[in-house]
């Protein structure tokens, strides 16, 4: 009999991959989210629709589940706090009750590196580091709130991990080089501080595979794991290479990371006095996660539930080029 699976949110970018990877692994998979993607491919997979702030629909999505991929949440750097606080944390609880009602035997949550992002660099990061005692966005203060109570919610009947994917890169990406084709097209796009850092960024398919590595290892319930492409980038190379096809010239001008980040506190300062809801230009956030180091160690993964970079890089890189050189057309 085949393993059932939920997959909540499994419409998002990672979603597909990770729908793929388990229909691969021969299960039967449903996916929990609030709209059916149009031109769906795998027909054998059963859509339902709604939202996880609705107990009701969460506990009918669980009926018979094995294993739930907990992916969805709101994502972003600006907003009120309860925007994010109830689909992130309420959300999670509904999920978390859900599963042990129905007796699931593990819950795997997608967590985010940018919870122990702070002021400082983090070189070779590893699942020790603390979360800041005050956070940029509300964000990342919902996502440690939400990864805590995942964390905690592990028994011996109902495992629980937390994966935290850096800087996810790969076909259907719609949050980081949308974002970062826009700026270049519109000459917008900074350097800032001395652009020599280095970050983690992490392929899909293998962010994919290794949350089902992570349903399927026993006894690794309770922890934490950061998954990432074991080489660090730097992102002014790595956007470089992803769209040199496109014709696009790289900024060339660096922007202190001293000043940019005093400019972005007063234009924050300045949004949230107006009351403005729209994104700020530029927020301390976004300041620090692009002038500072910022890469994980994968060797608790490895160790834990062999994790390794399955798909290939290179493979990666040449599928994600034209998708990109599609996209730019449209942006």
């Amino acid at each position: 009999m085949k393993k059932k699976a939920l997959v909540i949110g499994g419409s998002g970018f990672l979603g597909k991959h990770l729908v793929e990877e388990l229909l691969l692994s021969h299960m039967d998979v449903t996916i929990l989210c609030r709209n059916k993607p149009k031109n769906w491919t795998p027909n054998s997979v059963k859509f339902i629709l709604g939202d996880i702030t609705n107990k009701e629909t969460v506990d009918y999505a669980m009926t018979g589940v094995e294993y739930v991929f907990h992916l969805a949440s709101k994502a972003g750097i600006w907003g009120a706090y309860h925007t994010y606080y109830k689909p992130n944390v309420i959300g999670t609880n509904n999920v978390i009750q859900a599963c042990k009602k129905h007796r699931v035997s593990k819950l795997i949550y997608t967590s985010s590196p940018s919870i122990v992002l702070s002021k400082k660099s983090v070189k070779n990061g590893t699942e020790e580091l603390k979360t800041p005692l005050s956070f940029f966005n509300n964000y990342q203060k919902t996502k440690s709130i939400a990864e805590k109570i995942i964390i905690e919610a592990n028994t011996s009947s109902l495992q629980t991990v937390s994966i935290r994917p850096q800087a996810i890169w790969g076909h259907g990406d719609v949050h980081i080089f949308p974002r970062i084709l826009k700026k270049l097209k519109r000459k917008t796009l900074k350097i800032v501080g001395n652009g020599k850092n280095k970050i983690s960024v992490a392929y899909v398919k293998n962010v994919a595979w290794a949350h089902l590595q992570a349903a399927l290892t026993h006894g690794i319930g309770g922890n934490v794991y950061f998954i990432n492409d074991e080489k660090p980038v730097n992102p002014w190379t790595w956007i470089e290479e992803n769209t040199k096809e496109l014709g696009y010239s790289m900024p060339t001008k660096k922007v202190p990371q001293r000043i940019a980040f005093y400019l972005s506190s007063i234009i924050e300062t300045i949004y949230k006095t107006a009351n403005i809801s729209s994104e700020p230009p530029f927020t301390r956030y976004m300041v620090c996660e692009i002038a500072n180091d910022h890469y994980y160690s994968i060797e608790k993964a490895k160790r834990d539930f062999g994790y390794y970079e399955k798909y290939d890089l290179d493979e990666g890189k040449k599928e994600f080029k034209k998708y990109l050189s599609k996209i730019n057309k449209i942006i």
